[in-house]
């Protein structure tokens, strides 16, 4: 018993268990140094890996977007140049549509003035109206062959004139290579040559004369027909004349 005390209280005994106390608990530092150093390695390449994986989904995401934004600009700027277009392309339309609603009426009103003069029933209603007014006698000539289309319309102005009971003597024809030698009147030629009729009155007709001629150029115009009154002095002592010359084209 006394020897087992004499070791365990020696001083080599003590210095050598405190020694390998020391060395565990030394060891088990550096072992938890050396395991915080890996796990802060670890961790800081987990954190590095991490970064660089957002970083590189970021630039991803960057560049799908400016590409998204680079198309929605070019996208807008071909519907910009598809509006302009469409505009340009509406007022080209419109031009034409224009251009061809004149056309239109530039050849209706052509036909209009290749139509021979006739009496419509709202005309010939307005010219029966004025006609029956008054009464008057007169006579009427035709320029041109007897079927053309100034004698036809004299006939029925004279058909219409004598329905009202004006007295019409019978419609007189004369060539149109005639019309010189029926007047010299400058007027008159004019009134022919540009309108296709004329009322043609002495320069010292009675009263009535002058009437009847002023009511035939008046139901006329109301029938659609302008008839200008000429006056001469080549008709004394004879009724107005309606003379009635070729239709005139002013196109």
């Amino acid at each position: 018993m006394n020897i087992i005390q004499s070791d365990l209280s020696s001083p080599s005994s003590i210095e050598m268990a405190g020694r390998t106390h020391r060395n565990i608990f030394i060891a088990y530092l550096g072992w938890l140094v050396i395991a915080g150093l890996v796990t802060a390695f670890f961790a800081w390449a987990l954190w590095r890996a991490n970064n660089r994986r957002q970083e590189a989904v970021k630039t991803e995401a960057d560049a799908r977007i400016a590409e998204a934004l680079q198309k929605t600009e070019e996208l807008r700027e071909r519907a910009d140049a598809l509006e302009s277009q469409n505009l340009i392309l509406q007022t080209d339309l419109t031009k034409l549509q224009i251009e061809q609603a004149e056309m239109h009426e530039r050849v209706q009103e052509t036909r209009r003035k290749l139509d021979p003069r006739v009496f419509t029933e709202v005309a010939r209603s307005q010219f029966l109206r004025k006609t029956s007014e008054t009464t008057g006698t007169i006579d009427i000539l035709c320029v041109g062959d007897r079927s053309s289309e100034a004698c036809n319309f004299a006939n029925a102005v004279a058909r219409a004139l004598k329905q009202t009971d004006w007295t019409v003597s019978a419609v007189e024809q004369i060539p149109l290579t005639e019309l010189s030698r029926f007047t010299d009147d400058p007027l008159i030629k004019r009134a022919i040559e540009g309108t296709g009729l004329a009322v043609i009155v002495e320069r010292r007709a009675p009263f009535e004369n002058n009437r009847a001629a002023g009511f035939l150029h008046d139901a006329l115009a109301l029938g659609g027909f302008f008839a200008p009154v000429c006056v001469t002095g080549e008709r004394a002592g004879k009724p107005p004349l309606l003379l009635v010359g070729p239709k005139r084209l002013k196109i």
